[in-house]
Order: C-alpha cells, then structure tokens, then sequence
C-alpha cells in the first residue's frame, strides 16, 4: 500500500515537490509556488492528489481502499519554522480525520483550519 500511495504522489506532484514518508501511514510534502502561481493553484493540486489516493490496493485476501487526509499549511503566513509549519499542516490533517476523513483541510490562524473539498 505504502509503494503505490508512493507512486501517485510522485506521480500528481511536480517535479520540484519534496516528499517525506513521515511515519506509519503520514507522508510530507513541501511546495513552492512559483512566480505566477498563487495559493488556489496549490489547493487545487492537492484537492487533485487526494482524489487519485482515493483508490483500491490489492493485498494478498483482500482489498485496501485507501483515501487521504491532507492537511495544508503556508509559510509564512501559518508560521515562521519548519517545525511550527509541520504542526500547523498536522493540525489541519487530524481536523479532515476528525471530519470523517478523506478531506483537503487548509490551515489558518483566525480559523485553524477550512475545508477545501
């Protein structure tokens, strides 16, 4: 299951995207945004990934059907380190679990999260 969430994560994702599996089932990813290109851009490219990880994995006797909870955070605007960044996204991400999961949850101080899907 881990190689094919993987897979579509290199997949989705562009080319200057970094990807971190981050522990059990949690994976990273830090994104630039280009000139040009502004932060529903961004969302919208999430929302995408999310869609394509809602997907059956054979394993042996039976079927995984996998989904993603994607909690996102912007920097500087959510905060000023790569540790605070990572709890803010954190955050977002268990708000989509606790909201009956598979949502694309974007982290904001004055609301501590929205929901994009």
């Amino acid at each position: 299951m881990l190689r094919t969430v993987s897979e579509t994560l290199v997949k989705v994702l562009r080319k200057d995207d970094l990807i971190a599996r981050l522990g059990g089932d949690e994976f990273g990813c830090a994104m630039s945004l280009p000139a040009g290109t502004d932060i529903a851009d961004v969302t919208s490219l999430v929302v995408k990934l999310a869609q394509r990880l809602n997907i059956p994995v054979q394993s042996p006797g039976e079927t995984i059907h996998v989904s993603a909870s994607i909690g996102m955070a912007i920097y500087p605007d959510d905060a000023n380190d790569a540790v605070s960044l990572l709890r803010a996204a954190d955050n977002a991400m268990y708000l989509g679990k606790r909201q009956g999961g598979n949502e694309v949850i974007v982290f904001t101080r004055r609301n501590d999260a929205v929901s994009s899907n």
